[in-house]
């Protein structure tokens, strides 16, 4: 009877073991869950805060071609209004006398 009594205290210490490993084994599951679930979110918000960043250098870049195209149709009016009305002079000479003109005698 002795014998019996020890083994059915033995047999009840190692079941409340296994309840106590299974019952921590399911918190160490949960928490790796949580765990798990925060770095999801954090990773989908790192990916949308990457997304903004792109677009909005996509849209920086794309407003200074805008502002540098605009910047030379500025210059090409501004060179229009400068030449307005200005002719070139019709050359009196041939190209031939032209080009002695300016060269140098020998």
């Amino acid at each position: 009877q002795t014998q019996v009594r020890d083994s059915q205290r033995r047999f009840g210490e190692m079941e409340g073991r296994m309840k106590e490993d299974l019952m921590m084994a399911r918190i160490r599951d949960a928490e790796n869950k949580q765990c798990v679930a925060e770095l999801t979110q954090k990773i989908s918000n790192l990916e949308y805060k990457n997304q903004e960043l792109v677009v909005e250098g996509d849209l920086s870049s794309s407003i200074s071609e805008s502002n540098r195209v605009r910047e030379l149709q500025d210059k090409v009016a501004s060179l229009r209004a400068q030449t307005n009305g200005f002719q070139l002079p019709t050359p009196t000479c041939t190209p031939l006398v032209e080009y002695k003109l300016f060269l140098p005698y020998k």
